[in-house]
């Protein structure tokens, strides 16, 4: 797996990794949707939104879509982990955070799943809290970002009653 290299510019593949982890794919089924999107770079740059495009279609290929839920950095990567057992026991989900290592602070993504966390890379790297313990803080965007995989489907399809779907007006 190739590791962010912060300031450089080369994207790491750690969120094909989690994704593979939580598909049950090997890395290399998946694709490098990160590939050419500088590290740090923000949700709205053409870059990240093409990636984001891609990504989607990837997975909606495969019957998949996901949901993208930002948690506040002021909780602690082990209590969200503890909290997705705790409401969705068995899911896994894919966390994005940031580690401090000694090439600096560096977003980086791992797999929450049954409250433990799931890194895929080989942590030498990184820079560890006096205790031994790997220190995972907010993304660089100072927020967690958990990525929730789930099965796409069209609501309207499978409503019992349609006429019980109601509208947001945006579709008038």
């Amino acid at each position: 797996m190739q590791l962010h290299q912060g300031g450089t510019g080369v994207a790491g593949d750690c969120y094909r990794t989690c994704l593979a982890m939580v598909l049950d794919m090997d890395r290399d089924e998946v694709p490098h949707f990160c590939e050419h999107v500088p590290p740090g770079t923000q949700p709205d740059d053409p870059a990240h939104i093409a990636s984001d495009e891609w990504e989607r279609g990837w997975l909606a290929e495969r019957g998949l879509t996901k949901v993208v839920v930002p948690h506040g950095g002021d909780i602690d990567v082990w209590q969200l982990a503890k909290q997705y057992h705790t409401l969705s026991p068995g899911a896994a989900v894919i966390l994005q955070t940031a580690l401090y290592g000694r090439v600096g602070v560096s977003d980086h993504v791992v797999v929450l799943h049954n409250g433990r966390l799931y890194d895929p890379l080989d942590l030498s790297w990184v820079e560890p809290l006096g205790c031994g313990m790997v220190r995972y803080q907010p993304s660089t965007h100072g927020l967690y970002w958990v990525t929730i995989l789930a099965q796409a489907t069209n609501p309207l399809t499978h409503a019992a009653n349609p006429a019980n779907v109601v509208s947001t007006g945006e579709d008038n």
